[in-house]
């Protein structure tokens, strides 16, 4: 193959050079023919290999819809609470929901004019973590080669040992072995626990000679013990240290082991106080206690020459040689007296920082303002002022009272370590003899130095602007106990003492005042919530307290009591600024605050009562000195109804007085003001409140008064002829209440009497305008009261009633005037008792008209009406005392329309002698009697919706229920039905109904109506048990065929139908007769079908009614001869009539008929 020659995928030139392409030369040119190259990738193939980073980036639409929906929620929200608003807060609304939503709105607008370039960008940042990723890949490229560069060290073959290999082959081991090697690898033998033993006792017994014999122990250490080769020192309240010795040579220095400072932290944050102070020394406070103390252990010893290098290390604590001074041969070195000192001076002032750190940890707690802190600069003592004040403030006006200064701070509480010596004689001889025993005449190089940490109290001159007597202002001293570290019990100890000398002042001010409105027995000095405070009594169960705040220092006026109410917070709050201002005008304060206290105590009692007051009724002052001097306020009442009438609670330094008044509008040319009218004091001896007389009040009984000024007294005129004697009382009255003290029943009942004397003239309109004449009559004082809750009480002898005669309430409306007596009673009740007042008629029905129930105890309806039947009295309560005469008249036409009903019953029942009838409960309005056996009707009478009872051409209408009670149900018992047992005459209720109807207006056709029925009851019960025996068998054979119903056409016309084509009828007939035939016919007919042609005619009819009868009659006869005892005969079998296409029976006989019919049209009809 020529070697020029060239091939490129498969093709080559021939051997004269002629290039070759897929097999065809060509002519004067060489192609030389290339390998493809693959095609670059596009764009977007590069785009998708960048990775994808949403670092911050949110979809766009997300932001668009989130700016919508929180716009939208705004509106609703907006549109849902605005229409309660006022016209201005909605414009405000509006306009602020229109400036929040444009910006939100701007903003998007911005945020979607950037997102025009948000590709650019998030190209931008893939790019850059696709850079990222290639700079990652070459670090960890780098440091993998450098890795393996290391482990190729680790493997080069290191330099031939010819000196060891020699000695091994010539001696046969290694002879130049490093020491380092032997050291490290040889193990050194442990000590035995029995050797570990020898040397703490050999130790132990070398510091007991030491203690015993050369060393100088203080009196506070001697409690030790010498145990584990150490000696444990114990000082109560201070710390407990264990020392040992470096050696048991006489040159062997002291050195401290462990430490525990002894003391307690107590307080609210005794957690968190104890773990920033823990009685155990940290590591990092260790770390500079030890060589401390050390040091001072071995201060004065003298070393030998050469030391041991660990005892150099024990002993210097850190680095160097320690500094020791030379000592005289006199004086013997006591390295345990300056180790307690030492530490003494630690336990101490480790104590004084747990104090200043409880006291910063309160500041955070509303003390920061209130509470200064001062720590010394050799932080051995803290000083601690409380109730500090503010600057004063600006230059007070030039007429405003002089205020004395007072101190910028209320006290200072001092907490020091100092210097302390032991005044006990005995301590100091021991100290001596320790000494002489010892060292005999030589001289300690240290002395025990006495320290412990005192708190002392000083009250600042003058603080709260009250002067204390000099004994208390001096102070005292505060005992600090070590197990009861607790800086907040200390302070609030200090601060309680000086708040308790404070109110001692107030208090020894108020027992020497003579004021006539505070006495001595009203002010004690009580415990309020762990504090003192001064306790004062306002008014009933209304108490003032005066305390001392103990964070501020700031007086405080509360009220406590029964009668607290957070309605007076503000007031107190008001005096509580006047009395920290100017603290000595705290007693007229005070007496200003209990005048008002007894007018807010009227105020709540007649607003807990539901009464409407005013303080500011009338404000001429000409008009105010009507009530006389003395008066501290007055409490102004209005009578519910009366527009123009207050009960008046007048506040003197005497008492309370009372007084009932009249007020008219008098304008004037730019105002207008309220004037008395009319005045009349209230004698509350005279108000059924106490014992009155009745000929004082009324005179002989019986005697007439004018209706207008006696009875109704519509003004109580004042010093007038006709003033009521209830009302003569004068502003002197004697039986003003005294010590203020008057309750919620008082005012009640105050009030209650003057709204039942007004609301007579209601009632007496209401007679005018029926034209009805009544008489007014005072109860007598004698005559026995009523037991009954609407009858008369004791308490209404000032309040008259008013008698009506019989016929002039019913002119000519039903018979109330038959039924009644010729009296009717009208008197208002419940003024004295916690009701609503109320309007008592009572009217006595004639024996003849009174219902026979059975009952021995009054009845009372749901409607607010009673009947005595011992009596005969009908009582009608209402409480709308604006129509209380037509709720009478209402009431009373619906009593008329059931006492018809019972007194019917009863007469029918003694009349007839059915034992079976009888009335089983009545209530006035409603009433429930058994017809026969245990079937019980029950009728209610339902008068017209909104129709007076006078209007004769609308009448209402009886609801009737029926039902069957148990057996031995007694008569007049409870409305108690038998709800397994139903009643055939409920489904035929609406038809007794209608019958009972057709009587109303007239007496006489009433009781027909009322006879009939029950006759009429008695006679369809058989046949109507009969045809529910029937339908209960329909109802439990199911789908049978035909389809039978059982209908009610009429009180006396009953049907059964079969298959919508065939009836079979029940006419019910005068003296109990049945009449039997077939329903397609008519009982007027002669034979002919109806002509509506829905029925027809039952097959074979007469054949069935002859079959049946003849079977009936059979059963009869068969029974007759069966009852020998009764003696029945033949003839004693009902007679059954056969009539055109039908049967005439008795009821007796119906259910039999009935029932051998009705199964023989079944029968005849499936065939």
């Amino acid at each position: 193959m020529n070697p020029h020659s060239t091939l490129s995928n498969g093709n080559g030139t021939d051997s004269h050079h002629r290039p070759m392409t897929n097999g065809a030369h060509t002519k004067g040119k060489k192609v030389v023919l290339h390998p493809p190259q693959p095609a670059e990738p596009t764009l977007e193939e590069l785009e998708r290999q960048l990775p994808l980073v949403r670092d911050g980036q949110v979809p766009l639409a997300l932001v668009i819809d989130r700016v919508v929906q929180d716009a939208y929620a705004n509106l609703t929200e907006m549109a849902d609470t605005m229409p309660g608003s006022l016209d201005r807060t909605r414009k405000e609304k509006i306009a602020r929901y229109a400036g929040d939503t444009k910006k939100q709105v701007v903003k998007t607008y911005v945020v979607v004019k950037w997102a025009k370039v948000a590709d650019d960008v998030q190209r931008a940042m893939n790019i850059t973590q696709f850079l990222l990723n290639h700079n990652l890949q070459f670090d960890q490229a780098v440091r993998a080669l450098t890795e393996t560069k290391d482990l190729l060290n680790g493997a080069r073959m290191p330099n031939y040992d010819i000196l060891n290999a020699i000695d091994v082959f010539s001696t046969g081991s290694y002879q130049r072995l490093p020491s380092i090697i032997k050291k490290t690898f040889t193990p050194t033998l442990p000590l035995t626990n029995s050797k570990v033993r020898s040397l703490l006792t050999e130790l132990e017994d070398v510091i007991r000679f030491r203690l015993r014999l050369h060393e100088i122990i203080p009196l506070e250490m001697q409690r030790y013990r010498i145990a584990d080769g150490r000696a444990y020192f114990t000082v109560p309240s201070l710390f407990c240290a264990s020392l040992s010795l470096t050696g048991c040579e006489p040159h062997d220095v002291w050195h401290i082991i462990h430490l525990d400072f002894l003391f307690h932290i107590k307080g609210k944050n005794a957690a968190l106080v104890s773990a920033e102070f823990p009685t155990i020394p940290p590591l990092l406070i260790w770390g500079q206690i030890f060589p401390g103390v050390n040091t001072q252990l071995a201060l004065n010893a003298k070393l030998p020459s050469e030391l041991d290098e660990s005892s150099k290390l024990l002993t210097n604590g850190t680095s160097g040689e320690p500094d020791s001074t030379e000592v005289k041969e006199e004086v013997v070195d006591a390295p345990l007296v300056r180790a307690f000192n030492l530490l003494q001076m630690l336990s101490l002032t480790y104590q004084l920082e747990i104090l200043l750190f409880q006291a910063s940890q309160m500041k955070p707690l509303g003390w920061a303002e209130f509470l200064n802190i001062e720590m010394s600069r050799d932080r051995r003592t803290l000083k601690v002022y409380y109730w500090v004040r503010k600057s004063p403030p600006a230059p007070r006006p030039a007429n405003a009272p002089a205020v004395p200064p007072r101190p910028p701070h209320g006290g200072v509480l001092t907490i020091s370590v100092v210097d302390w010596s032991s005044p006990t004689h005995v301590s100091k001889v021991a100290r001596e003899l320790e000494e002489r025993g010892k060292i005999s005449s030589a001289q300690p190089s240290d002395h025990v130095t006495e320290m412990k940490l005192t708190a002392k109290w000083e009250i600042a001159s003058g603080a709260l602007g009250v002067r204390l007597s000099k004994e208390v202002e001096a102070g005292e001293d505060v005992p600090i106990d070590a197990n009861n570290l607790d800086f907040e019990s200390l302070l609030l100890a200090a601060i309680d003492k000086h708040s308790t000398a404070i109110l001692n002042v107030f208090h020894d001010t108020i027992m020497a005042a003579s004021s006539p409105i505070l006495s001595k027995s009203d002010i004690s000095l009580i415990e309020d919530a762990g504090s003192r405070a001064l306790r004062l009594k306002l008014c009933g169960d209304q108490f003032l307290l005066i305390s001392i705040d103990t964070r501020t220092g700031r007086f405080h006026i509360r009220d406590a009591g029964d009668l607290a109410a957070w309605t007076r917070a503000t007031k107190f709050l008001q005096y509580t600024e006047k009395l920290n201002s100017n603290p000595t005008e705290w007693l007229d304060s005070v007496i200003t605050l209990r005048y008002q206290a007894i007018l807010d105590l009227v105020e709540t009692q007649a607003i807990y009562l539901g009464l409407q007051t005013s303080r500011n009724l009338i404000r001429q002052e000409s008009e105010l000195a009507k009530f006389g001097e003395g008066r501290k306020g007055c409490m102004f009442i209005k009578l519910a109804g009366f527009p123009s009438h207050y009960l008046v609670v007048l506040i003197t330094e005497q008492g309370l007085k009372n007084a009932l008044i009249s007020v008219k509008k008098v304008e004037h040319p730019y105002y207008s003001s309220v004037v008395i009218d009319d005045l009349g004091w209230l004698n509350s001896s005279r108000i059924g409140l106490g014992p009155s007389s009745t000929e004082e009040l009324n005179g002989p009984q019986g005697k007439k008064r004018k209706r207008e000024e006696e009875v109704s007294l519509p003004i109580y005129r004042r010093g007038s002829e006709n003033s009521d004697a209830l009302m003569n009382g004068l502003p002197s009255d004697p039986d003003a209440i005294k010590n203020f003290a008057i309750d919620a029943e008082f005012l009640r009942k105050l009030y209650a009497f003057c709204v039942a004397r007004k609301s007579h003239m209601k009632v007496e309109h209401q007679l005018k305008n029926r034209g009805i004449s009544w008489t007014p009559i005072f109860p007598s004082h004698s005559a026995p009261q009523a037991s009954d809750d609407v009858g008369e009480h004791d308490n209404s002898r000032p309040v008259p009633a008013l008698w009506l005669r019989a016929k002039d309430v019913w002119k000519g409306v039903g018979s109330g005037a038959d039924c009644a007596l010729e009296n009717v009673k009208i008197v208002v009740v419940d003024w004295w008792t916690e009701k609503q007042c109320r309007v008592v008629t009572t009217v006595k029905l004639k024996p003849a008209a009174a219902p026979i129930t059975g009952e021995k105890s009054k009845l009372t309806t749901s409607s607010n009406i009673t009947y005595d039947p011992k009596t005969s009295l009908i009582s009608f309560v209402s409480s709308d005392i604006d129509n209380c005469v037509a709720d009478f008249l209402e009431g009373w036409d619906r009593v008329e329309r059931v006492l018809g009903i019972a007194r019917e019953v009863n007469k029918l029942r003694e009349e007839n002698g059915w034992e079976d009838v009888r009335i089983l409960s009545f209530d006035l309005q409603r009433v429930q009697f058994s017809y026969y056996s245990n079937y019980a009707i029950f009728i209610r009478w339902l008068p017209p919706p909104s129709t007076p009872p006078s209007d004769p051409s609308l009448r209402g209408s009886y609801d009737m229920t029926f039902s069957r009670v148990p057996p031995s149900l007694p008569a007049a018992s409870a409305m108690v039905l038998d709800d397994d047992k139903k009643n055939p005459h409920q489904d035929a209720a609406p038809f007794f109904s209608s019958r009972l109807q057709d009587g109303l207006g007239n007496a006489t056709a009433f009781g027909r109506s009322i006879r009939e029925l029950v006759v009429l009851l008695r006679d369809t019960l058989p046949v109507l048990t009969a045809l529910e025996q029937i339908r209960s068998v329909i109802m439990s054979s199911g789908g049978t065929s035909p389809k039978i119903e059982v209908l009610i056409k009429g009180a006396s016309w009953y049907q059964i139908l079969y298959a919508s084509k065939h009836a079979l009828d029940f006419r019910m007939k005068k003296g109990g007769q049945v009449i039997v035939l077939d329903g397609s016919y008519s009982l007027f007919s002669k034979g002919d079908v109806l002509p509506l042609g829905l029925l027809s005619p039952i097959p074979g009819f007469s054949a069935l009614v002859d079959r049946a009868v003849g079977d009936v009659v059979k059963e009869l006869r068969e029974e007759s001869k069966r009852d020998a005892g009764r003696k029945r005969s033949h003839s004693s079998v009902p007679p059954l009539v056969s009539v055109q296409q039908g049967v005439l029976c008795t009821g007796e006989v119906a259910p039999r008929l009935a029932k051998k019919l009705h199964d023989a049209i079944v029968e005849s009809i499936r065939q």
